[in-house]
């Protein structure tokens, strides 16, 4: 594997690309104790145990908790401002609201990250009350 970061790093600097290693991380995906050291142009990577992928919230232990409270949050927060500001109480208008801006935020990649437990779905649909 640090064969390949040194690959990738010469072909970046070839092509006049800078890689931060600062912005990269490694994550160590199944068991075993032994903790993996990596590089990057000669600057170690660091260890990470949560990290964020095109808006997904990933853990080394492929349990999804941080996706699950994320996606939660924002669509409480998107629900709390429709809320506020729109004064309409009429069922169609508050459903295609909520269609519009509250339920991406829970649906958002969900086939990567389908959530199967019982508390991680009752949490999702407790935006909906």
């Amino acid at each position: 594997m640090q064969d390949d970061l040194d690959r990738v790093g010469e072909w970046a600097k070839l092509w006049g690309f800078d890689l931060n290693a600062d912005k990269c991380c490694v994550m160590q995906f199944g068991g075993g104790s032994e903790e993996w050291q990596f590089s990057m142009n000669g600057k170690p990577l660091r260890a990470s145990k949560v990290e964020r992928d095109l808006g997904v919230m990933i853990r080394a232990d492929l349990h999804w908790d941080d996706q699950v409270n994320s996606a939660t949050q924002k669509a409480r927060v998107a629900a709390h401002s429709i809320s506020k500001a729109f004064i309409s109480n009429d069922v169609k208008t508050r459903t295609s609201l909520f269609r519009t801006f509250v339920r991406p935020h829970i649906e958002y990649a969900m086939p990567a990250w389908i959530p199967h437990q019982v508390n991680h779905l009752k949490k999702l649909e407790s935006t909906q009350r």
